[in-house]
């Protein structure tokens, strides 16, 4: 819905009225949580990232490639695992590679490593939810859209200008 507004937002900067299309499909959901699915690494990856990159490691920097070599962990999932591990200090990037900064972690250790990325998923389902419930919704878009930035404006009366409304 963010970006929704920000569209919305562009039409009508001139001041002249605009016309918006919605095009949704309840389909698309599946395919918006398989991406998200994706994105973000499980506690399972992060352990065996980071196993991985210890491992691979053991010696010094390494590349992406052997980290990959030794890696239970898809080549696509395990960057964004070291990326996050660098983030955090975990690893550490070294010339073109990588050399781990943080050694002997528990796997509760390496969990918590994670817990952003989890906390960012939760965000991006609840930001799912709301767009799918926005297009499925029977009361005014204008008002679901403030209701969604935490304005209760329109609570009871219309726009009287969306598809709802007007």
């Amino acid at each position: 819905l963010e970006a929704f507004y920000q569209e919305v937002g562009r039409a009508g900067r001139d001041g002249d009225p605009a016309d918006g299309v919605l095009l949704y499909d309840p389909a698309d959901q599946k395919l918006q949580r398989f991406f998200a699915g994706g994105r973000y690494p499980d506690d399972g990856d992060l352990v065996n990232a980071y196993h991985a990159l210890t491992r691979a490691a053991a010696a010094g920097p390494v590349g992406f490639a052997e980290v990959v070599a030794v890696s239970p962990v898809p080549a696509a999932q395990l960057r964004v695992c070291l990326d996050l591990f660098v983030s955090r200090g975990v690893a550490r990037r070294a010339g073109a590679g990588y050399e781990v900064a943080a050694r002997n972690l528990s796997r509760e250790d390496v969990a918590r490593v994670g817990k952003g990325y989890r906390d960012r998923q939760e965000r991006d389902r609840e930001k799912l939810r709301a767009a799918a419930a926005f297009a499925e919704g029977k009361g005014c878009r204008w008002g679901a859209v403030l209701g969604y930035f935490g304005s209760d404006e329109l609570a009871d009366a219309g726009c009287g200008h969306c598809d709802r409304c007007g």
